[in-house]
């Protein structure tokens, strides 16, 4: 899958610039951008919504790339969804409140997302020679709890985990947004 923004509507398409991607940490410059274009009303103007949770868990993704965290948050907290959850764990991650984000994750369990993300993680990681990410090269499923673990180090060091992490990250932000997305428009 190509991620491709005008798939998902002019609204959408307009939030999603290819310098819009996502830090490992939250910017705690970042400001609210103006939420009100994040209604699911706004956001599904062009197509009816069959799923208001998934297309609630489409604008706490969009809240994530933006770094505004409390409406986040809120949002995937109020959300009894296996999307919620998952959002709510990539949230947690990323505010480096690891042990939480696991939390989250445990919630989840297996997600549709997760064999595209296994792929992607194995090609991201296959020339980084640092140990700590042959847990995720090694041909198998999706280990959210590693991934957290990689990020952690990513964060406190840098470097080639570091890249690749925000890598992998922005294609598990939009395999989760895509799958939230046809969700919600009854395309599953």
């Amino acid at each position: 899958m190509t991620f491709d923004p005008a798939a998902y509507g002019p609204v959408i398409a307009g939030l999603l610039t290819p310098e819009r991607t996502m830090g490992l940490e939250f910017d705690p410059s970042a400001r609210g951008e103006g939420g009100a274009e994040l209604r699911t009303e706004a956001l599904f103007g062009h197509t009816p919504v069959a799923d208001p949770d998934a297309a609630e868990a489409c604008a706490v993704g969009l809240w994530l790339l933006r770094d505004e965290i409390a409406r986040a948050h809120a949002a995937a907290q109020a959300l009894e969804t296996p999307e919620g959850n998952y959002w709510h764990g990539i949230l947690h991650r990323r505010e480096g409140d690891f042990d939480n984000a696991k939390y989250w994750f445990r919630r989840v369990d297996e997600h549709p997302i997760h064999r595209q993300l296994a792929e992607k993680t194995r090609s991201t990681l296959g020339d980084i020679a640092d140990p700590r990410a042959a847990p995720l090269r090694v041909p198998r499923d999706w280990d959210p709890y590693v991934f957290v673990d990689l990020c952690a180090t990513a964060v406190r060091e840098g470097g080639e985990i570091a890249d690749a992490c925000r890598s992998i990250q922005q294609r598990e932000w939009e395999l989760l947004f895509d799958h939230s997305y046809r969700l919600a428009a009854g395309r599953p």
